[in-house]
């Protein structure tokens, strides 16, 4: 521990002791003062120091709270049939989740016929 953290910790508990012994008292801070021999200044800085200090240890720490969160749905596109109309008033509908070999192997048997 630094020399500076203990000059800080003893100063801490010296002005604990003095605010904690002010309210006890029922006196102003002024007249407290005047009486313990302090700073009315240095002793107003330290109350007010301890007070935000107590209120940051008193705040509940943020939570850490875990969103869900909505993955993008691809648009609903209807199934319309590919429609061919071939040679000889040949008409064909093809689902559109056809294998491409297939129709590849259509088009081979509708060459020969024409």
């Amino acid at each position: 521990m630094s020399s500076s953290c203990r000059i800080n910790s003893k100063k801490e508990s010296y002005w604990r002791k003095q605010v904690s012994k002010w309210r006890a008292s029922g006196l102003s801070q002024a007249e407290f003062s005047r009486q313990a021999g302090v700073s009315i200044k240095s002793f107003g800085y330290w109350k007010r120091r301890l007070e935000r200090d107590s209120l940051a240890d008193r705040r509940p720490s943020p939570a850490i709270v875990a969103v869900p969160i909505p993955q993008p749905t691809e648009p609903e596109i209807p199934h319309k049939p590919i429609i061919v109309h071939a040679w000889h008033g040949v008409r064909m509908e093809i689902p559109d989740n056809f294998r491409p070999e297939a129709l590849e192997k259509i088009f081979l048997v509708l060459g020969r016929l024409t």
